[in-house]
């Protein structure tokens, strides 16, 4: 069975993307696909390795090459993107496995929405079973007052540079970031890998999963739809306003404003 995020003649699906794409949710709507098709997976999920380790090969080789059923892995994290793509490792992925590319377009917001999902449970906001318009204003008039400040930046790997001048770690940030989506741009590129944007399937479309997934059961789409349930509304679509005047005043430098 072939489809644009599933190719059971390989050994799974490898999503290469970055942290804050989307990609959780499309793991989860692969995992549902192959359930609704009742074909044996291992949902790996994201690899980690040990950043204080002289020797994790053995770990990547492990998560990728050991004989299972179909695996379906989301490989974000930049250390290990950065070490497969040093060592060549991706010339044997692509043959070993089907693999997609996921970025997100919008890069304000996928810098931004980590920090403020974090806030969001902090205040003991997403437990809640329903997230009604005044929680979402009384949250929304909290950060104005209190803005989140430039050290909740994160690129998916933690950094011992902090210096105490905001712009210099909102530009190191910024850096980090830019060059984590063109390491996976030159991947797609040299092994010839499909690009999708989490903006194609941000809002549900039943369309993009029909097209995607050669897939028009309604049983199929209705649990796809339920993977939307859970997406915070904030009152600001620019997370900017949420935020220090050092991230507003590097954001709008690099053009993400």
């Amino acid at each position: 069975m072939q489809n644009s995020f599933v190719n059971t003649d390989k050994k799974g699906t490898i999503i290469l993307t970055h942290y804050r794409s989307g990609g959780t949710q499309l793991r989860h709507i692969i995992d549902l696909f192959l359930n609704f098709k009742n074909i044996p997976f291992i949902n790996v999920g994201e690899i980690d390795v040990d950043i204080n380790s002289s020797d994790f090969e053995e770990r990547i080789n492990e998560v990728f090459f050991s004989v299972t059923d179909y695996k379906i892995i989301q490989l974000n994290n930049p250390l290990v993107i950065s070490f497969c793509y040093y060592k060549d490792i991706f010339s044997e992925l692509k043959e070993e496995f089907h693999i997609v590319h996921l970025e997100r377009d919008d890069a304000s917001k996928c810098l931004l929405s980590l920090p403020l999902w974090e806030k969001f449970i902090q205040e003991g906001h997403y437990e809640k079973k329903e997230w009604t318009k005044d929680l979402m204003i009384e949250f929304h008039n909290k950060l104005l007052d209190r803005p989140l400040r430039y050290t909740q930046l994160y690129t998916g790997l933690h950094s011992e540079y902090h210096p105490n001048n905001g712009i210099a770690f909102a530009n190191y940030i910024v850096m980090s970031f830019v060059n984590i989506l063109a390491k996976n741009r030159n991947i797609s590129n040299i092994h010839k890998i499909n690009t999708f944007f989490y903006e194609e399937y941000e809002e549900y479309t039943k369309d993009f999963f029909v097209d995607h997934f050669i897939e028009n059961d309604e049983i199929f789409l209705n649990r796809v739809k339920d993977t939307y349930k859970r997406k915070i509304p904030y009152i600001s679509s620019d997370y900017l306003v949420y935020f220090d005047k050092e991230v507003n005043r590097v954001f709008e430098n690099w053009g993400l404003k």
